[in-house]
């Protein structure tokens, strides 16, 4: 097989495995997109309780914590 076959015939295959692994990936009943919306939901609060609780968390250890003002242009 020459060279431009073999990458055709490997982008092929890359192509098949990205489709099985989308399809596998599909929620289909209601109990696993519960299970979907808890996880999204815990790293989202969990990302958030970092932004907003981390100054203060670090300020009660000691630490001195610069308020930074947002600036809207």
């Amino acid at each position: 097989m020459n060279e431009r076959m073999k990458s055709l015939a490997d982008t092929l295959d890359g192509t098949v495995k990205k489709a099985e692994a989308a399809r596998d990936s599909v929620v289909t009943s209601i109990e696993d997109i519960g299970k979907k919306a808890d996880v999204i939901t815990t790293q989202y609060a969990r990302s958030n309780a970092a932004i907003v609780f981390g100054p203060l968390a670090r300020s009660l250890y000691g630490e001195k914590v610069v308020q930074r003002k947002c600036v809207m242009r």
